[in-house]
Protein backbone atom coordinates (compact mmCIF):
# COMPACT_ATOMS: atom_id res chain seq x y z
CA UNK A 1 0.00 0.00 0.00
CA UNK A 2 1.08 3.54 -0.49
CA UNK A 3 1.55 6.10 2.46
CA UNK A 4 1.33 9.82 1.53
CA UNK A 5 2.16 12.44 3.81
CA UNK A 6 -0.66 15.04 4.77
CA UNK A 7 -0.79 17.84 6.63
CA UNK A 8 -3.82 18.92 8.40
CA UNK A 9 -5.45 22.21 7.22
CA UNK A 10 -8.11 21.88 9.60
CA UNK A 11 -8.56 24.28 12.38
CA UNK A 12 -9.45 21.25 14.78
CA UNK A 13 -8.03 18.25 15.56
CA UNK A 14 -8.23 14.92 13.15
CA UNK A 15 -9.11 12.19 15.83
CA UNK A 16 -7.63 8.82 15.34
CA UNK A 17 -8.92 7.00 12.39
CA UNK A 18 -11.13 10.37 11.24
CA UNK A 19 -11.90 10.39 7.94
CA UNK A 20 -10.33 13.13 5.74
CA UNK A 21 -10.27 14.09 2.35
CA UNK A 22 -7.51 15.36 -0.21
CA UNK A 23 -7.96 18.67 -1.44
CA UNK A 24 -4.75 19.56 -3.07
CA UNK A 25 -0.77 19.05 -3.38
CA UNK A 26 0.90 21.45 -0.46
CA UNK A 27 3.38 23.11 -2.34
CA UNK A 28 6.24 22.79 0.14
CA UNK A 29 7.81 19.30 0.96
CA UNK A 30 9.24 17.32 3.69
CA UNK A 31 13.05 16.80 4.32
CA UNK A 32 12.52 13.94 3.16
CA UNK A 33 11.84 14.98 -0.54
CA UNK A 34 8.57 13.94 -0.18
CA UNK A 35 5.20 15.12 -1.64
CA UNK A 36 2.53 16.66 0.87
CA UNK A 37 -0.93 16.97 0.63
CA UNK A 38 -3.07 19.36 2.12
CA UNK A 39 -6.55 17.96 3.95
CA UNK A 40 -9.87 18.77 5.03
CA UNK A 41 -12.78 17.84 6.28
CA UNK A 42 -15.06 16.05 4.46
CA UNK A 43 -17.23 18.74 2.55
CA UNK A 44 -19.46 16.87 0.33
CA UNK A 45 -16.81 16.23 -2.63
CA UNK A 46 -16.83 12.87 -3.80
CA UNK A 47 -13.15 12.19 -4.32
CA UNK A 48 -9.93 10.85 -2.36
CA UNK A 49 -11.13 10.21 0.72
CA UNK A 50 -8.46 8.11 3.33
CA UNK A 51 -8.36 7.74 7.53
CA UNK A 52 -5.99 8.89 10.02
CA UNK A 53 -4.13 6.67 12.00
CA UNK A 54 -4.34 5.30 15.57
CA UNK A 55 -3.22 9.07 16.85
CA UNK A 56 -5.12 12.34 16.74
CA UNK A 57 -3.46 14.76 14.58
CA UNK A 58 -3.39 18.64 15.33
CA UNK A 59 -3.87 21.56 13.26
CA UNK A 60 -1.00 21.99 10.99
CA UNK A 61 0.68 19.27 11.79
CA UNK A 62 2.02 16.47 9.66
CA UNK A 63 0.37 12.73 9.28
CA UNK A 64 0.66 9.65 7.44
CA UNK A 65 -2.23 8.07 5.62
CA UNK A 66 -2.53 4.81 3.72
CA UNK A 67 -5.15 4.22 1.26
CA UNK A 68 -7.47 1.35 2.30
CA UNK A 69 -7.15 -0.93 -0.39
CA UNK A 70 -7.36 -3.59 2.58
CA UNK A 71 -8.58 -3.43 5.95
CA UNK A 72 -8.37 -0.08 7.59
CA UNK A 73 -9.47 0.69 10.93
CA UNK A 74 -12.17 4.29 11.16
CA UNK A 75 -14.44 6.40 13.08
CA UNK A 76 -17.76 5.17 11.84
CA UNK A 77 -21.21 5.44 13.72
CA UNK A 78 -22.57 2.02 13.91
CA UNK A 79 -26.25 3.25 15.05
CA UNK A 80 -28.05 0.64 12.82
CA UNK A 81 -24.88 -0.39 10.89
CA UNK A 82 -23.74 -4.10 11.37
CA UNK A 83 -21.23 -6.31 9.10
CA UNK A 84 -21.88 -5.69 5.39
CA UNK A 85 -23.59 -2.61 5.31
CA UNK A 86 -22.07 0.54 3.18
CA UNK A 87 -20.99 3.78 4.95
CA UNK A 88 -19.16 6.65 4.20
CA UNK A 89 -18.13 10.42 4.28
CA UNK A 90 -19.97 12.86 6.37
CA UNK A 91 -19.81 16.97 4.92
CA UNK A 92 -18.62 18.82 8.15
CA UNK A 93 -17.75 15.69 9.66
CA UNK A 94 -14.94 13.23 10.58
CA UNK A 95 -16.97 10.13 11.54
CA UNK A 96 -18.53 8.13 8.32
CA UNK A 97 -22.28 6.72 8.74
CA UNK A 98 -24.81 4.96 6.73
CA UNK A 99 -25.80 8.01 5.45
CA UNK A 100 -22.60 8.12 3.07
CA UNK A 101 -21.07 5.63 0.45
CA UNK A 102 -17.59 4.18 -0.70
CA UNK A 103 -16.79 1.99 2.28
CA UNK A 104 -18.21 -1.49 3.40
CA UNK A 105 -17.86 -2.51 7.13
CA UNK A 106 -16.44 -5.65 7.70
CA UNK A 107 -15.92 -5.88 11.78
CA UNK A 108 -17.03 -5.06 14.87
CA UNK A 109 -16.35 -1.56 16.43
CA UNK A 110 -13.61 -1.98 19.12
CA UNK A 111 -12.85 -0.93 22.38
CA UNK A 112 -10.99 2.23 20.74
CA UNK A 113 -14.14 2.96 19.15
CA UNK A 114 -12.45 2.67 15.73
CA UNK A 115 -14.51 -0.31 13.10
CA UNK A 116 -12.53 -1.94 10.30
CA UNK A 117 -13.70 -0.74 7.11
CA UNK A 118 -12.68 -1.39 3.69
CA UNK A 119 -13.27 0.75 0.42
CA UNK A 120 -15.54 -0.62 -2.09
CA UNK A 121 -14.41 -1.57 -5.06
CA UNK A 122 -10.19 -1.17 -4.66
CA UNK A 123 -7.86 -3.90 -5.30
CA UNK A 124 -7.33 -6.31 -8.00
CA UNK A 125 -10.64 -6.99 -9.64
CA UNK A 126 -13.69 -4.74 -10.47
CA UNK A 127 -15.00 -4.28 -7.09
CA UNK A 128 -15.71 -5.83 -3.72
CA UNK A 129 -19.30 -6.92 -3.05
CA UNK A 130 -18.79 -9.48 -1.26
CA UNK A 131 -17.07 -10.79 1.89
CA UNK A 132 -16.54 -13.97 3.95
CA UNK A 133 -16.19 -14.99 7.47
CA UNK A 134 -14.35 -18.51 7.50
CA UNK A 135 -12.06 -21.13 8.90
CA UNK A 136 -8.94 -21.78 6.93
CA UNK A 137 -8.95 -25.57 5.78
CA UNK A 138 -5.86 -25.84 4.45
CA UNK A 139 -2.82 -23.05 4.09
CA UNK A 140 -0.03 -22.97 1.68
CA UNK A 141 2.07 -19.95 3.20
CA UNK A 142 4.49 -19.89 0.75
CA UNK A 143 2.41 -20.06 -2.13
CA UNK A 144 0.00 -17.46 -0.58
CA UNK A 145 -2.99 -19.36 -0.12
CA UNK A 146 -5.22 -20.52 1.71
CA UNK A 147 -8.54 -22.53 0.90
CA UNK A 148 -12.23 -23.19 2.58
CA UNK A 149 -15.39 -25.11 2.07
CA UNK A 150 -18.81 -24.19 2.20
CA UNK A 151 -19.49 -25.59 5.56
CA UNK A 152 -16.31 -23.38 6.84
CA UNK A 153 -18.13 -20.35 6.24
CA UNK A 154 -20.18 -18.81 8.97
CA UNK A 155 -20.52 -15.28 7.66
CA UNK A 156 -20.84 -13.34 3.93
CA UNK A 157 -22.91 -10.16 2.31
CA UNK A 158 -23.57 -9.34 -1.02
CA UNK A 159 -25.32 -12.43 -2.23
CA UNK A 160 -27.11 -15.35 -0.57
CA UNK A 161 -24.04 -18.03 -2.04
CA UNK A 162 -20.51 -16.90 -2.13
CA UNK A 163 -19.48 -17.20 -5.77
CA UNK A 164 -16.07 -18.35 -6.96
CA UNK A 165 -16.06 -21.76 -5.36
CA UNK A 166 -14.68 -25.00 -7.32
CA UNK A 167 -16.43 -27.83 -8.60
CA UNK A 168 -15.92 -29.54 -5.43
CA UNK A 169 -17.24 -26.24 -3.10
CA UNK A 170 -13.57 -25.34 -1.90
CA UNK A 171 -12.68 -21.59 -2.16
CA UNK A 172 -9.16 -20.70 -3.25
CA UNK A 173 -8.29 -17.60 -0.99
CA UNK A 174 -5.06 -15.29 -1.72
CA UNK A 175 -3.08 -13.42 0.09
CA UNK A 176 -2.68 -10.37 -2.14
CA UNK A 177 -1.47 -8.18 1.08
CA UNK A 178 1.40 -10.68 2.55
CA UNK A 179 -0.49 -11.86 5.39
CA UNK A 180 0.89 -15.17 5.63
CA UNK A 181 4.68 -14.30 4.76
CA UNK A 182 7.20 -16.28 7.10
CA UNK A 183 4.46 -18.49 8.86
CA UNK A 184 3.86 -22.28 9.25
CA UNK A 185 0.76 -23.74 7.18
CA UNK A 186 -0.32 -26.19 9.86
CA UNK A 187 -0.41 -23.51 12.52
CA UNK A 188 -2.98 -21.58 9.65
CA UNK A 189 -5.49 -24.42 9.78
CA UNK A 190 -8.47 -23.90 12.12
CA UNK A 191 -7.43 -19.71 11.75
CA UNK A 192 -10.28 -17.81 11.93
CA UNK A 193 -9.85 -15.22 8.50
CA UNK A 194 -11.46 -12.52 6.37
CA UNK A 195 -11.49 -12.18 2.65
CA UNK A 196 -13.09 -9.99 0.03
CA UNK A 197 -14.18 -11.19 -3.68
CA UNK A 198 -13.36 -9.05 -6.65
CA UNK A 199 -15.77 -9.28 -9.79
CA UNK A 200 -14.43 -10.03 -13.07
CA UNK A 201 -12.93 -6.70 -15.06
CA UNK A 202 -11.02 -6.23 -17.98
CA UNK A 203 -7.54 -7.63 -17.59
CA UNK A 204 -8.35 -9.24 -14.22
CA UNK A 205 -9.30 -12.45 -13.09
CA UNK A 206 -12.45 -12.78 -10.02
CA UNK A 207 -11.11 -13.89 -7.16
CA UNK A 208 -11.20 -14.22 -3.33
CA UNK A 209 -8.36 -12.13 -1.52
CA UNK A 210 -7.20 -12.36 2.50
CA UNK A 211 -8.21 -9.13 4.26
CA UNK A 212 -7.18 -10.82 7.96
CA UNK A 213 -5.98 -13.32 9.75
CA UNK A 214 -7.21 -14.24 13.32
CA UNK A 215 -10.62 -12.42 12.54
CA UNK A 216 -12.62 -11.62 15.86
CA UNK A 217 -16.50 -12.07 13.49
CA UNK A 218 -18.74 -14.70 12.97
CA UNK A 219 -17.40 -18.38 11.53
CA UNK A 220 -18.23 -22.10 12.36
Amino acid sequence: MTRLLCINSDAGTIPAGGCVRLSEVNASASSKGEIQYTTVKPDGEDLFYYFNGPVPTATTKTFYVESPAKITRALVDMTGVSFGDTVGPVSGSWTMDDTGTGFSVIGDEGADGLTPVVRQGAGAGGGGGHHIGFEITEADCTAGTVTTVVGSIGRYTGCDIPPGADDYGDYLIYDYYGFLTNLEDADMVGQKALAIYWHPYPGCTPRWDLLMVDYGGDCP
